[in-house]
């Protein structure tokens, strides 16, 4: 909310705009929304690399011959 300082000496009063109000919202709205949507961006983004690292991690325990159950086959 914009203010103004007016004063006389030591003693200072701030006046206020009130038709500024719904503009500053405004703005203040979209500028939230700006970064929310950044965030949210940037949060995916992450989200997809954690998703590629661990899908190309080998596995621990697993061979390339294929699966063992610990028999002989029999």
């Amino acid at each position: 909310m914009p203010q103004t300082t007016t004063g006389h000496g030591d003693r200072a009063k701030q006046i206020t705009d009130p038709e500024s109000e719904p503009k500053i919202d405004k703005e203040m709205l979209e500028e939230t929304k700006e970064a929310s949507n950044e965030d949210l961006t940037e949060m995916e983004a992450i989200m997809i690399d954690v998703v590629v690292q661990v899908s190309l991690a080998p596995v621990a325990g697993s061979s390339k011959a294929g699966p063992s159950r610990g028999r002989s086959g029999h």
